[in-house]
């Protein structure tokens, strides 16, 4: 057996103690270094990993009975970010990691029996989070990352569009809607209708449309009258816990209550047999059912002597006194007496304060060859009912009109100052044909006329979308669409030019530098939507595009945003859909992410805009920045 040195053992000894209490406590000659944390680049840099020189002291702390040699730690490049590196003089040296890649050499001629003190400390690494794009400013949900290269490409063919850019009509190019009513609200304008696009999925894009599978109202809205954003449905069947099996030929005011706050009320007809109401305190909801049954039906008091063929298809205004009143009713004659000129099947009754109830009685209206499509205006203290004439056959007149017979399913009104008194009112004539007298197909009719922004518009429905998508074997889906009309104000009378493709002319420029819904168009083509806890995205797939009718770029926009979900690319195509492309997005996220981009070239001045799109993904918002 060899000798020990005890004199080295002690010496050794003496020196462990020292190297363990400048752990806590450096002194002169000992150095103590810890790792860095991992830097953060950029968003448009890699990260990358940060070296630096890793090594733990192990010393022995007591006499050992062999002979112990060691190797003087190396010092090498940390390939982990769990590493402390601890440069000290001890004369023994084991290098630990935990873990490391570090190589140790520990040479003993026999088994030792030392124990062996390891210090070892673990780095943390603090990732920070990710820097704005730097000089641009975005409003959407969540912190922009910028867009990523996948690889992916822009098919060369397109989804087909049913609708060219710039043109108003139909307001939606990818969803069937009828019955049209509006209401303003904080300078937006609120477009609601049924929703025949419920009937077409249930028929699989065939059949007939029999209005029996729809208990939904579809909603848009505008700022300028070509580009509209789509609200979702409003599901009447589910909101009212299944009373209101069907939901048609809706109606919509808003008036402020009590507080101050504005309220929302939404009346609908519920078949042919009664009028619901649902109420909000915003035009896009949520809404609820405030009277739990149909508050306008043939069993109520002021219906029942003398019930209505159909209790249908709501007309609501408020006047200038705060007073509202409701036109309904309609079908063919029932009563002796009732003719085909005469049905006794148009109503008008006034709203009580709470906007849900009837307030006295219910009029008849001596509106002849009277049949649906009841509306209310209220225009310098007069009444305005519109209505659609009947199938009736055409004989009767009366020489107490002014104007001549209607022709069958046009749209016809009457004027009033009061509207209880049935001798009060005076028919106007015609102020819009059915739409096959301006060149569109055969279909039933219904408007609605409302002053926006210093103008006034009818909107209307055709079928001008079906015949667009040219589907063989489908017939009667509506699709709504808009022209300005002339209003005689002082008169009340109102003056139509046709129903065209063309439409309402676009009054103002689209902001880009907004936020925008992604469910918003002038023309969108192979698009889909998908509403999850109320929110609601534009589902794109390859070829499918979105277009924005001119927008006003100024001096020029910089770069793009958009907050997306799924694998996917959008292309931002400026002026025309095979226009010049100035910059894109692409992107592969399992959740709700902003995803931003510089753009290849500055966009100036006013353009239409288009987001041509390949992948399958959720497109939520988007917006353009400086």
């Amino acid at each position: 057996m060899k000798r020990v040195n005890f004199i080295a053992v002690l010496t050794a000894a003496v020196m462990a103690a020292a190297i363990l209490g400048g752990c806590a406590n450096t002194k002169d000659g000992e150095e103590v270094t810890t790792l860095p944390e991992k830097s953060v680049t950029t968003v448009s840099q890699e990260l990358e990993d940060d070296t630096e020189e890793a090594a733990t002291e192990a010393v022995v702390t007591e006499a050992t009975t062999t002979e112990v040699t060691t190797t003087e730690a190396t010092t090498t490049e940390a390939t982990t970010t769990e590493a402390t590196t601890v440069t000290t003089t001890a004369p023994t040296t084991v290098t630990t990691t935990e873990p490391t890649t570090v190589p140790t050499t520990v040479t003993t001629t026999e088994p030792t029996t030392a124990a062996t003190t390891v210090t070892t400390t673990k780095a943390t690494t603090v990732t920070e989070p990710e820097p704005e794009p730097e000089g641009y400013e975005f409003d959407l949900d969540g912190k922009p990352v910028e867009t990523k290269e996948l690889g992916l490409e822009i098919p060369s063919s397109l989804a087909k569009a049913y609708k060219t850019l710039g043109n108003s009509n139909p307001i939606s190019s990818n969803i069937f809607f009828a019955d049209p009513t509006a209401v303003e609200y904080e300078g937006r304008l609120y477009v609601y209708g049924t929703c025949d696009q419920q009937e077409f999925d249930a028929n699989g894009g065939k059949g007939s449309n029999s209005y029996g599978k729809i208990n939904s109202i579809a909603c848009y809205s505008t700022e300028d009258m070509v580009n509209w954003t789509y609200h979702g449905v409003i599901p009447a069947r589910e909101i009212t816990g299944g009373w209101a099996g069907l939901s048609w030929a809706p109606s919509v005011v808003a008036r402020e209550n009590d507080d101050g706050k504005t309220e929302f009320f939404l009346y609908f007809t519920t078949g042919g047999g009664g009028i619901g109401v649902l109420k909000a305190d915003s035009p896009t909801g949520p809404w609820e059912d405030p009277v739990g049954r149909p508050f306008i039906h043939n069993g109520m008091s002021q219906l029942s002597s003398d019930p209505i063929f159909w209790v249908f298809d709501p007309g609501v205004v408020i006047d200038d006194n705060g007073d509202a009143w409701i036109a309904f009713g309609g079908g063919d004659p029932q009563h002796p007496g009732e003719t085909g000129m005469q049905t006794g099947n148009c109503r008008i009754a006034k709203l009580g304060d709470d906007m849900i109830s009837i307030d006295g009685d219910v009029t008849v209206v001596p509106a002849p060859y009277h049949f649906e499509a009841n509306e209310l205006n209220y225009i310098d203290g007069k009444y305005i009912l519109t209505y659609c004439s009947n199938w009736q056959q055409r004989g009767e007149w009366s020489n107490d009109y002014d104007y001549p017979m209607p022709q069958m399913c046009t749209m016809c009104y009457m004027i009033s100052d009061d509207p209880l008194d049935p001798d009060s009112w005076e028919y106007m004539g015609e102020y819009a044909m059915n739409p096959t007298a301006y060149g569109y197909p055969f279909s039933n009719n219904h408007t609605h006329l409302q002053e926006y922004k210093g103008k006034y518009y009818l909107f209307y429905q055709n079928v001008l979308l079906l015949k667009n998508m040219n589907i063989q074997g489908a017939d009667g889906y509506r699709s709504i669409g808009v022209d300005e009309i002339t209003v005689d104000e002082q008169t009340g009378k109102i003056t139509f030019s046709r129903m065209s493709d063309r439409g309402a002319s676009q009054i103002e420029d689209y902001d880009p530098y907004e936020v925008s819904q992604a469910e918003t168009s002038n023309v969108s083509a192979g698009v889909e939507y998908n509403e999850t806890d109320g929110r609601i995205t534009a589902v794109m797939s390859d070829g499918s595009y979105i277009a924005i009718s001119i927008a006003d770029f100024g001096d020029g926009a910089s770069a793009f945003a958009a907050t997306v979900k799924g694998k996917g690319i959008i292309e931002i195509r400026e002026s025309r859909l095979n226009g010049n492309k100035v910059g894109q997005i692409q992107f592969d996220t399992d959740d709700f992410e902003t995803v931003y981009c510089e753009l290849d070239s500055i966009i100036k001045g006013d353009r239409n805009v288009f987001f041509v799109c390949a992948g399958d993904f959720e497109f939520d918002e988007w917006q353009f920045a400086k």
